[in-house]
């Protein structure tokens, strides 16, 4: 079983890596909002044993320090046998299985802590009258020696629960017994794992679980006793953790036959519940109110079958924990939690044998996804191998934000916190990271196993960039020659696999000190790779480096007060064609060439309709209509992308359009800041002629809503969950509704933030990253919640790629990848 404050619990936020399957269900928030429910399968097992003993509980850690998880197996119940330790290879098997001690034991449950606060796990076993209660001492290499024991060996203990409970960093124990002595007991460590035989009573009635949690949120740990021989169940609210005094709150009928229980909040409301399995009444969910009270069980699961077995815990990296349930002679069940508390969507698996007894929850094998022990009687204990469905998900990352520009990758689960910065601690969650020569703000494209990033090298020292706000109008110093380089990486291991030189000279335009000579990202369909830097040329490769065909479509020098900023708007394929932006002042124009020997199909002057664009343009095919749209300055404005011809256009946004539109829910997002104007449009792909909100009332026809106040500056925004976030350069964050515009929070994530790489979106959470160096990351949800902030070691300004759950970011210096 999972328990509070053990390391095990840390081991399953690791637990990674579920694809998507076709089920989704409706949350209570909104019954119009479909989420994707992510179930796993568990078809792989491992037998522990050959004989089908009797087994009460079983629990992983890592107890010989090597890095692999172990498995404890606790056996016997009423019939004496010897426990069993299990030291895994970290490859979904055991390098070898010996006792834990030899004398055989009535044991029913193993407990892994460290009890004397030396670093290693040892273990906590619960035996039946006459045995003791032993704790047994881990020399750091799963080699142990008995050593102090609690309680009182004629107690009909049933199980333990460790948890610090008087606030002095050492971890208790509270024993459950049943029967005529069944009192439930408060054993205190007394520094080193030593205990004295006198213990605290709890509970003056039988019981075969406590489940400790902090039911009311004072920061004291309470215990859920639950009656096992039909009676009342109390949850033990601790109001004094120096004298160990507490309150207690009823729970469950008065007739309670309760044998195991597990503390969740089931319906996200910031309460505890209690989920418990009664002999009489099945699985139940004990919901917490407001005043602390408990509302009367809610049945959940249609079985028949008599529970035995509990256990909880996130299986799927939703955030949301999910219910496990062992049953006599039935398959195992999960109960996948939407956050409503309802609507539990339920997966079986197993061979339905003999009866299960105690599971534990961790990633066994090392694959990034969880896997179930699960203790049996009459039956092999068996190890479920949790594996991701065989689902048909891309997982290319073809462009700039990736398909259709949204900035989003389902189907797999992504880390929240990480740290890749090697001069600020112990690095964690890096899967590899690679030194990337040269400046560019180019994000990584990725298709297949490949990665796929540009860069402009300078031919002598290095090229400035500047860090931070307060950028001035005046071009970077540094006109001498560079090579634009584009790059070929494994994504699996970071290893570069081929660099193309696609041109090497004097810049033919300048740019702005925060930018550099290599900003746009390079685009793929798969057999094709296409770079566009500008002034610098148009260039095609296959997928292995091998140059098809370049163009020249000399110097596109977009500039403002005279001075080029640089190029930014990378291409964008589809089918045969590219389109291109070139938004030079001086002659802006847009244009389409074929993909396959890049001749011009046709190009269109945009003179009178954009000074200067930075923004990659939309493409977007519906109902026999396939447009482009492009962000600009003054007008925002489609094309239809067979001819040229302008389809739709918006007037009035900020002068310095740098952030890329894109499609969600149904409508165009777009978005732009600076020179006293951030509006926000929501546009419908139907839309035609001049559809600017303040023109007509006609013109409004086109725009689904809209707000003056609120664009973004160079960050292009991403709608996940219904919610339109935005990042700014000055470290904020805003939230909108993005079906209504409704404004949900403006929030600053830090000093320095400046949010210039667009965001992206996950797993339910928003990755921000920034030239400060930290990657914050945000809920997906209506009110501000800030998950983490990571740091990266250096500067970003590159917008993250997602792929299969691992996250890859450009910094100023390096490639990493965040698994």
């Amino acid at each position: 079983m999972l328990r509070i404050n053990l390391p095990i619990r840390l081991i399953i936020w690791l637990c990674q890596i579920f694809l998507i399957t076709l089920l989704s269900y409706s949350y209570a928030q909104n019954s119009q909002d479909t989420t994707p429910l992510i179930l796993p399968t568990y078809e792989d097992t491992l037998r522990l044993e050959s004989t089908a003993e009797r087994s009460a509980n079983v629990a992983f850690g890592d107890l010989n320090s090597d890095g692999n998880l172990d498995l404890v197996l606790a056996k016997g119940r009423h019939w004496p046998l010897v426990n069993q330790i299990f030291l895994g290879n970290g490859r979904g098997n055991y390098l070898e299985n010996y006792a834990l001690a030899s004398k055989a034991n009535r044991s029913y449950s193993a407990l892994l802590a460290d009890m004397d606060a030396d670093g290693d796990l040892d273990i906590v076993v619960s035996n039946d009258k006459p045995d003791a209660n032993v704790i047994y001492m881990n020399n750091g290499f799963a080699d142990f020696t008995k050593g102090s024991s609690f309680g009182k060996a004629e107690w009909p203990t049933r199980n333990a629960s460790v948890v610090d409970l008087n606030g002095d960093g050492l971890p208790d124990i509270v024993v459950a017994n049943r029967g005529k002595r069944g009192n439930s007991y408060i054993c205190i460590n007394q520094g080193g794992g030593k205990f004295n035989a006198d213990c605290i009573e709890l509970s003056d009635y039988g019981s075969t679980t406590i489940t400790p949690a902090d039911f009311n949120g004072d920061g004291l740990m309470d215990l859920a006793v639950p009656h096992r021989d039909g009676g009342q169940g109390f949850v033990f609210l601790q109001s004094s953790s120096e004298e160990l005094t507490f309150a207690k709150v009823p729970f469950g009928a008065p007739d309670n036959a309760v044998r195991m229980s597990q503390a969740a909040d089931i319906n996200e409301d910031g309460r505890m519940d209690l989920i418990t399995i009664d002999t009489n009444r099945g699985v139940m969910i004990h919901y917490q109110a407001e005043d602390g009270s408990f509302l009367p069980g809610e049945s959940i699961g249609t079985s028949k079958q008599k529970p035995y077995a509990l256990a909880t815990g996130d299986l799927n990296w939703d955030g949301k924990p999910d219910i496990l349930v062992g049953y006599i002679e039935a398959q195992s069940e999960i109960y996948f939690s939407s956050g409503a508390g309802k609507d539990l969507a339920k997966v079986s698996f197993g061979d339905g044998l003999g009866t299960v007894y105690g599971f534990d929850i961790a990633d066994f094998d090392k694959d990034g996804i969880p896997d179930i022990a699960a203790a049996r009687s009459g039956a092999q204990n068996v190890l479920y191998f949790g594996k991701a469905p065989r689902l048909e998900i891309n997982q290319d990352w073809p462009s700039f934000r990736g398909a259709g520009g949204k900035g989003l990758a389902e189907g797999f689960p992504t880390r929240t916190s990480w740290n890749a910065d090697s001069g600020s601690g112990e690095v964690k969650g890096v899967k590899w990271k690679t030194p990337l020569p040269g400046l560019g703000h180019s994000s990584p494209t990725i298709f297949g196993n490949r990665l796929f990033v540009a860069s402009a090298i300078a031919e002598q020292g290095e090229a400035p960039l500047m860090i931070g706000r307060g950028g001035q109008s005046t071009a970077a110093a540094d006109s001498g020659k560079q090579s634009w380089v584009i790059f070929c990486y494994d994504k699996t291991t970071g290893i570069e696999l081929w660099r193309r030189i696609a041109r090497t000279g004097i810049p033919k335009a300048s740019r702005h000190m925060k930018a550099t000579h290599a900003n746009t990202s390079l685009a793929t369909d798969g057999k094709h790779l296409v770079a566009f830097f500008g002034s610098e040329g148009l260039y095609c490769y296959d997928l292995d480096g091998i140059l098809l065909w370049k163009k020249d479509l000399g110097v596109v020098d977009v500039s403002k007060y005279g001075i080029g900023w640089g190029y930014s708007s990378s291409p964008a394929i589809y089918e045969d064609k590219i389109f291109l932006v070139c938004d030079d002042p001086n002659k802006p124009y847009a244009a389409v060439l074929q993909l396959s020997d890049g001749e011009e199909i046709w190009r269109v002057s945009r003179q009178g309709i954009s000074e200067r664009s930075w923004g990659t343009p939309f493409i977007h095919s519906n109902k026999g209509r396939t447009q482009v749209v492009i962000n600009g300055w003054p007008w925002v404005m489609s094309y239809d992308l067979d001819t040229g011809d302008e389809i739709w256009k918006i007037q009035g946004g900020g002068d310095n359009p740098v952030p890329t539109p894109y499609e969600a829910n149904g409508w165009f997002y777009i978005s732009s800041s600076h020179g006293g104007k951030s509006p926000i449009y929501v546009v419908r792909p139907e839309a035609n002629g001049d559809i600017t909100p303040s023109t007509a009332e006609s013109a409004n026809d086109g725009v689904v809503w809209s707000v003056e106040k609120g664009g973004s500056y160079l960050s292009t925004s991403v709608v996940y969950n219904d919610l339109l976030f935005l990042g700014n350069t000055n470290g904020s964050i805003r939230c909108f509704d993005a079906i209504t515009g409704e404004k949900l929070f403006q929030e600053r994530l830090d000093v320095g933030a400046g949010i210039i790489a667009s965001l992206v979106a996950a797993n339910g959470k928003i990755y921000a990253a920034s030239e400060n160096g930290g990657v914050y990351v945000l809920a997906a949800e209506r009110k501000f919640k800030l998950l983490a902030k990571n740091e990266m070691g250096e500067p970003c300004f590159a917008t993250p790629a997602i792929s299969e759950g691992v996250l890859y970011f450009r910094t100023t210096r390096s490639l990493i990848a965040i698994k």
